[in-house]
Parts: structure tokens; sequence; C-alpha cells
């Protein structure tokens, strides 16, 4: 005679979003995909410059289009996540899928660009609901996880339209068509999960739809679903609640400060390793090769990196290592150190953003929604705005010189205030 386990209320109907372990894998295929789009804007603008016949500075839009889909995604975030992240896992494939249509099939420069947009646009609604679901420090493991096999497609890209074009001559673009392997999937999976229906979507009032079981299309069973916090309680009776303590101001700011220098870091690292290398002497093809230890390091510290990212004081340790990377780089004339300062410095950028936001998204007040919205708008932003400050910071410091604002951007992520184990509830 067999015997049927009781199911976790947690997971019944909408309320399965509050499961970080069951919304990982569905939410890093998803992810995959943003990571395919954020590489491949350089192979694009090389390879329609050449198909459309166009200069490739007519195509300088696919640089910024992810940025601007993370920030359009963050200003949509409060509306789209209300209700929790399924649908956005069903939407963002299908704006991939169109996107990557008209790209591929593209007679102009007008669709190419729109195609681009959507696609990103998709990829990053997927990031904003990535930073509301993986909240708090049990989120940073999944966060690091989800992000790093993001970054792993991202270095496979440029290899994917390189290998594409080799066998297949002035037919590189078709390479996107690889962006498949994730969409379909996802596709799947959003649509097999429980949401609201999509009417219901559209209703002022509905910021949970944990309180309506039969809005997912179940039977009312006369007990609404608990929270995740109650069903939480209930799967460890013999752990505590600890009474988490209200945020101030300050420290709300400093959060999001701490999101704002790790985007910085994090960009000016992508957008200054070949300059650098290329000033030690190495000519642009093996700079441009070599500087790809910055994401290799990056991937392998996020995957790596998850087992101890939600401990306190791994903050601290990443921080660390990006200074020291940083400063290698900035200041041995040696390219032999300055590839290792590279992989260094992207070991210790690979976690400070997974781990920044869930403390920032775990805060007691801060609804997931809103927090996935700072978090998104912050990182297109900084897609948009950073390159353009560094280039000015370039052209009116020098490089040593902006390395040294990267120093001091490590050495504010220090000192500015963080959520104490308290904040989190984890005390």
């Amino acid at each position: 005679m067999t015997t049927n386990k009781p199911q976790n209320p947690a997971n019944i109907g909408s309320t399965i979003w509050h499961d970080q372990k069951r919304m990982f894998p569905p939410m890093a295929v998803g992810l995959s995909m943003a990571g395919f789009y954020v590489t491949a804007a350089g192979s694009l603008i090389a390879t329609l410059s050449r198909d459309l016949g166009v200069k490739p500075e007519a195509l300088n839009w696919l640089g910024a289009a992810y940025g601007f889909g993370m920030l359009v995604s963050g200003l949509l975030a409060p509306w789209v996540m209300r209700n929790g992240p399924v649908w956005s896992l069903r939407l963002a494939p299908l704006l991939v899928l169109l996107g990557t249509a008209l790209v591929a099939w593209s007679p102009s420069i007008a669709v190419s660009l729109v195609g681009v947009t959507l696609a990103c646009l998709g990829g990053t609604t997927v990031s904003a609901a990535v930073a509301g679901t993986f909240v708090g420090t049990e989120g940073t493991k999944y966060m690091s996880l989800t992000v790093g096999i993001s970054s792993s497609v991202s270095i496979a890209t440029t290899v994917l339209f390189a290998l594409v074009e080799r066998v297949f001559p002035g037919f590189g673009r078709m390479a996107l068509w690889f962006v498949l392997v994730m969409a379909l999937p996802t596709l799947v999976w959003g649509w097999r999960l429980p949401a609201v229906p999509l009417r219901k979507l559209f209703q002022k009032g509905l910021s949970d739809a944990a309180a309506s079981p039969d809005a997912v299309g179940e039977p009312d069973s006369g007990d609404s679903a608990p929270t995740a916090r109650e069903a939480n309680l209930e799967e460890n009776p013999k752990k505590p609640s600890t009474p988490s303590v209200k945020p101030s101001k300050w420290l709300l700011i400093s959060q999001i400060l701490r999101l704002s220098l790790t985007a910085g870091v994090e960009f000016a690292m992508y957008a200054w390793a070949v300059t650098r290398l290329r000033e030690l002497g190495v000519e642009l093809a093996l700079a441009s090769g070599l500087a790809t230890a910055f994401a290799i390091g990056m991937a392998m510290g996020r995957l790596g990196g998850a087992v101890f990212a939600r401990y306190y004081w791994a903050w601290w340790v990443f921080v660390g290592l990006g200074c020291f990377g940083t400063a290698a780089v900035a200041f041995v004339p040696s390219v032999g150190v300055a590839v290792v300062g590279l992989f260094i410095s992207g070991v210790g950028v690979s976690c400070l953003y997974p781990i920044s936001a869930t403390e920032f998204s775990g805060l007691p007040g801060v609804r997931k929604e809103y927090a996935a919205a700072v978090i998104s708008s912050l990182s297109g932003i900084g897609a948009i705005v950073t390159p353009l400050l560094l280039g000015l910071l370039l052209a009116a410091v020098g490089l040593h010189y902006g390395f040294l604002v990267l120093l001091g951007f490590y050495v504010l992520m220090v000192f500015l205030p963080r959520p104490s184990a308290s904040h989190l509830g984890i005390g």
C-alpha cells in the first residue's frame, strides 16, 4: 500500500514562486536567454554591418539595447511581478523568439534594431523576475548560480557566432537560433507553472495571488494558502522565529549605492580590459581574446562561490579579491599579471551583485516587486550610462587614474553599511 506524501502548501497554486529551490531551474534556463544576448551585440554589429552594407556606427544602438531592456523591465516590474514571476517566464521567450526572427531575416537596419530590442527586452524581463524571486540569504545561493549559468552562456555566444561563420560563411547571424535551446524550455516551463489568469493580471488590487487559491483555477479548500514564512516555519518547527528590524532610510540608500558601485566596477572592467592590454603592447585580436579572462572569472566565481556567498563574511572576501585583481591589472606592467588580475577581479566581482541584490530585496518592508524594479532599473541605467561616463573619465584623467577611481569604489563598498543579521531575520 502506498501513502500519498502531503503536498507542501507553499507549492500550491501561484505561491510556488515562494519556493526558491523549485523556481531555480526555470529561472536559470530563462536568464540564459539574457546571457546569450548580453554579448551578442558585438558580433551582431560586425555581422549586420557586413550583411546590410552599412557602417558599424549605424548599429551603435545594439550596444545599448540590453541596458534599455533592463530599464524598461525595471519600470514595469511593480506591475508584472505583483503576482509573482510566472507570467514573466511565459512572455519573455515569446519576445526573444520574435526578436530573433526579425534579426535573423532582417532586410534593413530598422528591423534589426527592433528585433534586437525585443529580444533584449525578453531577456531582461527574466532578469527582473530573478531579482524579485531570489531574496534574502537563501536567495543569494540561487541567484549566484543563476547569473553564473547566464555568464557562462555569455562567454559561449561569441564562440557560436565565430563557429557558424566559419562553417557557413556569410550566415553568421544564423547563430542567433541557438537561443532556441533556452527559449523553448522556458516557454514550456512557464506555461506549466500555475499563475493567476491573464485577465486578473490586469485587475487592480491583486497584490498577492496566494490570497486567492481559486484565482489559479484550483478549487477553494476553504483555507487560505500560507505565506512563505509560515510555510518555512511549518517545515522547520524547531527553528525559532527571529523578529526582523525595520531598516533606516540611510541603510536603504546605502544598499542602492552598493548596487550602483557593483555595476560600476563590473562595466568598467569590461570596458577597460582590452585597452589596458593594448597599453601593454598586446595586438588587438589577442587582447580581445585575453580580456575574456574577466568574464571567465565572473562565471567561475558565481558558480563556485554560490556555496558560501550566503555567508555574511563572503561580501568582504569578494570585495578584497576584486580590489586586489584590479590593482594588479592597473599597476603591474606585465601581460601575464594583467591577465591573471583580470581573472581574479572577475572572481571578486562575480558575487557582489547577487549578495547586494538579495540583501536589499530581503530587507523587511521592501516589497519584492519594487526591489526587482530598483535592481533592474539600476542595472539598466548602469549599462547605458556607465560606458559614457567611463569614456569621459578615461579622456579626462587617463587609464591609471581611472583604475584608482575603481579602487575607490571598492573602498566605499567596504565601509557602506550593510543589513545586519537582525535586519535579514537570520540572527
